[in-house]
C-alpha cells in the first residue's frame, strides 16, 4: 500500500473532534509489599506514590490531543476534588472543558487501583450509573447540541454506561449530526448497544458483539466474523463496523469490503485504555477521509502500541508515523 502516512498524520494538527461520553478518574497508588497482614490474609502494600490519569472519554480526548487533534469534551464529573483533578489535567493538555458539566448529585467517577512489584494488587471503584434524568439530563443534552451545532468534523461517542448516553441523548445526536453531514465514531458498551442507528464508524470489541448478538464467535472463525460484521451493519444502518480482537487484531467491514489485519507481537505492559486510543485514531483517519483498509491499519497499530506502556496513555504522533513506516501491511481479505 502507497500510503503518504506523513501527510495523514501531519493533518491530525488541523482535525476539530467532539467527545461525548462517560468521562472518569483513573488513580494508581504504588508501593510496596513484604508482608501479610495480621488481621486477615492479604498482602500490606505500603505506598510510596499515587498517579491520576484522565480515563473513560477523558482518555480518548487525552489521545486525540497527544495526536495533535483540537479537541472539545462533553460530560460530567462531581463536584467534588477528582472532578478538579481531572478537569485540571485535561485543560493543562489542552483539551476544551466549557461543556464538561459539574453536578452535586453525582460523584465523578474514580477507579483507583493498587499497584505493587509491577502487579495490580485490587481496583475499588466510587461511581453513580444510573442515566441522567430530569433537569440534569436536559440541560446535559441542551449543552451537547450547542456543541454539535459548532461544527466538529467529527463526533466521537464513547460508552462506559456510566449515565451520560442515555436513550434519549444518543437519538439526539445522531439525528443531529445527520442534519450537519457530521461523522460520528462510536464505542458503545452492552446498554443502548443498538440505540446508535447510522453511525457512520460503529467499534465494539468482540466480547460486546458476542453478547450483543448472542453469537459464539471465535477471532479466526472467518465465516461468523463476517455473518456478525454483516448484521451489525443492518441492524445500526452503519457505514463501517470495526471490533476490535484483542492479541488477533482488527476486523472491519463496511458491507461491501471485509479484510482484518493481525496484531503485531509486542511486550505488553498494560491493555488499559487500547480501546480508547483505537476509536481516537480511527476517527482522525475517518476525517481525513482514508479507505477502511488504512483506518484499520493505524487504528491496529496504535492500539498495539499504548498496550506497551504502562497504565493508562496515550502516543505521539511521531510514535505513530514511525511505527506505520515501519510495520508490514498484510490485510487478510474475507
Amino acid at each position: 500500500m502507497n500510503t503518504d502516512y506523513k501527510s495523514i498524520i501531519d493533518s491530525f494538527s488541523q482535525t476539530k473532534v467532539l467527545v461525548i461520553g462517560d468521562v472518569m478518574l483513573d488513580t494508581y497508588l504504588y508501593g510496596s509489599t513484604n508482608r501479610i497482614s495480621p488481621e486477615a490474609p492479604v498482602p500490606v502494600v505500603e505506598i510510596s506514590h499515587q498517579e491520576h490519569c484522565p480515563g473513560g472519554a477523558a482518555n480518548v480526548a487525552m489521545n486525540l490531543r497527544a495526536l495533535g487533534a483540537k479537541v472539545t469534551l462533553c460530560g460530567l464529573v462531581g463536584d467534588d476534588n477528582e472532578g478538579r483533578i481531572l478537569k485540571d489535567q485535561l485543560e493543562d493538555a489542552g483539551v476544551a472543558c466549557h461543556y464538561l458539566a459539574k453536578m452535586k448529585t453525582r460523584p465523578t467517577t474514580h477507579k483507583n487501583r493498587i499497584v505493587s512489584r509491577n502487579q495490580q494488587m485490587l481496583r475499588y471503584d466510587r461511581e453513580q450509573k444510573d442515566e441522567l434524568k430530569g433537569i440534569e439530563a436536559s440541560q446535559l443534552k441542551e449543552a451537547v447540541l450547542t456543541a454539535i451545532a459548532e461544527a466538529p468534523q467529527i463526533v466521537i461517542l464513547q460508552d462506559y454506561n456510566k449515565g451520560v448516553l442515555f436513550a434519549e441523548m444518543i437519538e439526539s445526536v445522531m439525528t443531529e449530526c445527520a442534519k450537519r453531514n457530521i461523522p460520528v465514531a462510536v464505542d458503545p458498551k452492552k446498554h443502548n448497544f443498538f440505540a446508535y442507528q447510522g453511525a457512520t464508524l460503529f467499534k465494539p470489541n468482540l466480547k460486546e458483539v458476542r453478547e450483543a448478538l448472542k453469537m459464539d464467535i471465535e477471532p479466526n472463525e472467518s465465516a461468523a466474523m463476517l455473518s456478525a460484521g454483516k448484521q451489525l451493519i443492518n441492524q445500526l444502518g452503519a457505514k463501517q463496523v470495526m471490533i476490535t480482537l484483542s492479541e488477533h487484531g482488527v476486523f472491519v467491514t463496511d458491507g461491501q469490503s471485509t479484510l482484518r489485519t493481525n496484531a503485531v507481537v509486542r511486550n505488553i505492559a498494560d491493555v488499559s485504555g487500547a480501546g480508547d486510543t483505537v476509536i481516537a485514531v480511527a476517527a482522525l483517519c475517518i476525517a481525513a477521509g482514508l479507505q477502511l483498509a488504512e483506518c484499520a491499519h493505524l487504528a491496529n497499530i496504535a492500539g498495539g502500541m499504548v498496550c506497551e506502556k504502562p497504565g493508562v496513555a496515550s502516543i505521539t504522533t511521531t510514535e505513530l508515523l514511525n511505527e506505520a513506516l515501519k510495520t508490514n501491511y498484510a490485510p487478510q481479505i474475507i
